[in-house]
Parts: C-alpha cells; sequence; structure tokens
C-alpha cells in the first residue's frame, strides 16, 4: 500500500517533490507532537506581528506546500520546516478580520495573564482580576471558558484529537 502511495506521487509530482515530503515526514517523526512548547489554549503573542491569540492546534513538523514555506522565508529559519508549528486564532481587535494562522514555535510567546497584571497600577489590578479574551469567533465552539491564568480550556473533542489530557 506504501509502496502504491510512493509510486503515484512520483508520477503525478516527480522526484524531487516526493523527496521533499518524505523528508518532512522524518522530520516530523523524529520531532514527536509531545514536544511543543505550547499546548492547546495557551495565550500566545506573535513576536513580530505582535498580535495576540489561543493556539487552537498544532503540528511537531510543518505541513505546508512547498509553495507556502517558501514564500513565507521558512527556509531561512534555523531546523526550517522540522520544528513545531501551531495554528492559532487570531484576535479580531489586532487584525481586520478572523483568521487562523499557522506559526513556527519561536514566532510565538506565551501571555500569563498574572505576569502582565504585576505590571499595572494597584487600582487596575484590581479591575483586571479577570483575564481579558481573545475575541474571535471559532474561540467558543473549541474552548469552554479561561482559566486564572488567561490560557482557554480546549473542548473534549479538541483535546482527543491531540492526544492531550486534562491536568
Amino acid at each position: 500500500e506504501l509502496r502504491d502511495q510512493l509510486d503515484t506521487q512520483l508520477r503525478t509530482n516527480g522526484p524531487e517533490t516526493l523527496r521533499r515530503n518524505l523528508f518532512r515526514k522524518i522530520e516530523a517523526i523524529m520531532n514527536p507532537a509531545n514536544e511543543v512548547k505550547f499546548k492547546l489554549g495557551s495565550k500566545v503573542i506573535h513576536k513580530e506581528k505582535r498580535y495576540t491569540g489561543v493556539v487552537c492546534g498544532y503540528h511537531a513538523g510543518c505541513r505546508e506546500t512547498d509553495e507556502w514555506v517558501e514564500s513565507n522565508g521558512i527556509l531561512k529559519m534555523l531546523g526550517a520546516t522540522a520544528r513545531p508549528f501551531y495554528m492559532v486564532l487570531v484576535d479580531v481587535r489586532d487584525v481586520q478580520s478572523p483568521v487562523v494562522t499557522y506559526v513556527p514555535e519561536e514566532m510565538l510567546q506565551q501571555v500569563k495573564h498574572k505576569e502582565i497584571r504585576k505590571f499595572l497600577p494597584k487600582e487596575l489590578q484590581e479591575e483586571q482580576k479577570k483575564p481579558p479574551e481573545v475575541v474571535h469567533p471559532f474561540v467558543y465552539s473549541l474552548f469552554y471558558g479561561q482559566n486564572p491564568n488567561g490560557d482557554y480550556l480546549p473542548t473534549d473533542e479538541l483535546m482527543r484529537r491531540y492526544g492531550e489530557n486534562r491536568k
């Protein structure tokens, strides 16, 4: 069965594409999904674009097309497609329309509500007891709500899809 799939890919796409696809699969196996830094529901900030969002999925290695990888400068990064990539629901207040981005791990930084609160003046700390929400139309379909740190609680279905367990 695998041999048939490889033969079909070779005939359809040529040897170079087949080689790249096999290399990506090997990279993904070498970096298993349990080594991701951010879990489902992690609230994050994009380090360059400065938008906030929430992690709604991930891959152990990049699963985008060669064209996408090239046009987004992924090959210039250390490790290129071998690192974890995350699907992030971007807060609509930071962009013009609801989007889900696909981002390499090193471009994201986790946001913890408690860490942000300690930099606020005392009077604002009281007002900001509840973590600010990420505004996106898919949040209520994929998450139950937020924990005290501001991270989101993924639905059971989403957790099963990624093999995560509740702590």
